[in-house]
Parts: C-alpha cells; structure tokens; sequence
C-alpha cells in the first residue's frame, strides 16, 4: 500500500497548472483523462484547449509559454489541484481563511463563488449541469490581455 501512495504523489507532482509551463500539459491530460482539442494562437497568448470528461479545458499561456489562466464550463467543475498545481495550496488556505471569517459567498447551496489571495484568482459559478470558472494568477497576465477575453 505506501508503494501505490508514493507513486501516486509522484505521479501528480508536476502539473501543467496555472504558473507552469504548457509544456507539461500531457501531464494534466494523463490525469485528468483528457483528450487535447486544439491550440489557437492570439496575438499575446495561445490557447489549448482539453476535454475531460463533461468538461472542456482551456489552458491560456503567454509568448513564454508560461499558463497564466485557466477556464472550464461542463457538467461538473474540473479537479482545482491539477489545473491549480502549485497554487492549490493558495487556494486551500484562502478558502479556509474565508470560511473562518464567515466572508465567503457561494458556499451552502449558492451559485457563484470568488476566492482571491495576493495574485491568484479563483472564480466558479453555475447552475446543476453548466458549471463554470476561471483561475488566473493577475501577475502573469500579458499586458494588454482583458479578462473578458478569456472564456
């Protein structure tokens, strides 16, 4: 048993998540049993698009390759600790901080949830099968990309 344990955090230690390289996305994809869709290039980033299950994935990364946002829609919200990767831990800690203060909106049955620590940004929202979000690290975003760019 502690041999398949070992494996298995090795197996997930390198993520192609938010504040990776896009190079290592087949790792994401592997995970999450992903299928890749396509890439389309923009003037200031690339997108690469993944479906997973109900979800579609798109990973954004700048001219350095670097992923600096991510957005899904489908039936369910996508696993945060794969495209989070580093991150995650962030996430964790912003999401007890709130629940602690009793600040948080979208717990409880609600549909729209925001959790922001320092630069990261994790937003989720939805209904019973259309399920959204967008997390993105502010400090990594090409200057002159709006986030209404990114769906």
């Amino acid at each position: 048993m502690p041999v398949i344990f070992i494996t298995m955090m090795l197996s997930q230690a390198a993520f192609a998540g938010l504040g990776s390289k896009i190079d290592t996305l087949s790792k994401d994809r592997q995970i999450l049993s992903a299928k890749k869709l396509n890439v389309v290039s923009h003037n200031q980033y690339t997108v690469h698009t993944m479906k997973s299950g109900s979800s579609t994935i798109n990973y954004y990364a700048d001219s350095n390759d670097m992923v600096f946002a991510v957005t899904w829609r489908g039936l369910a919200h996508p696993d945060l600790s794969v495209i989070l990767d580093s991150n995650f831990g962030l996430y964790q800690s912003a999401v007890s901080a709130m629940k602690a203060q009793k600040t948080h909106s979208g717990f409880r049955g609600q549909r729209h949830f925001r959790v922001a620590s320092n630069t990261l940004v994790v937003q989720k929202a939805g209904h019973m099968r259309d399920w959204r979000g967008i997390a993105y690290d502010s400090s990594l975003i090409p200057s002159g990309v709006s986030l209404n760019e990114l769906k």
